[in-house]
């Protein structure tokens, strides 16, 4: 499979991620909360709320996180590329802002008492895109670009890419 293909399930699988990631924490949230009240073998209102968002995670959450990936990370993607710093840590310092600052520039026009209430969600957006831009790191780095050191294809015309690679040869 060649690089372009497998860059594009890379990313599909991030938004996946990061909403089944999202799915897991309501889960675990409306689970934790349900088991004070009532056995969740005993509740129809847990069986209803699992549903419920599963339902909500994909209908609404896929295009959010699509749309995050189309939006942001493809150029965030470009420029990593471009400059050559696809790394874990550029990676998820990326996938932070990409999560974050969409919600950040809503709450900033919403009024003041939405802001106040909702600033660590901020943050917990900010931790999904993480999510997903760990998913894409992992995919990047050992799938689909596994001998780059440079973050993207060797290219046999850049005399650095050749001076590193054979210096990683020499060393093994």
């Amino acid at each position: 499979m060649k690089t372009m293909p497998k860059t594009i399930v890379a990313f599909l699988a991030a938004g996946i991620a990061s909403v089944v990631v999202f799915y897991a924490s309501i889960l675990i949230y409306r689970l934790g909360s349900e088991r004070q009240v009532a056995s969740f073998t005993e509740s129809q209102f847990a069986v209803t709320s699992v549903i419920f968002w599963a339902i909500l995670s994909v209908t609404m959450g896929l295009p959010i996180a699509f749309g995050h990936i189309v939006f942001l990370g493809l150029p965030a993607f470009i420029l990593g590329w471009y400059f050559r710093t696809i790394r874990w840590w550029s990676t998820l310092i990326m996938a932070f802002i990409i999560g974050a600052v969409p919600t950040g520039v809503y709450l900033y026009r919403s009024p003041s008492y939405i802001i106040e209430s909702n600033r660590e969600l901020i943050v917990i957006m900010g931790l999904f895109g993480v999510s997903g831009g760990l998913v894409f790191w992992l995919l990047w780095r050992y799938w689909v670009c596994p001998s780059s050191p440079f973050g993207r294809p060797k290219s046999s015309s850049d005399p650095r890419e050749k001076e590193t690679s054979e210096a990683n040869l020499n060393s093994t």
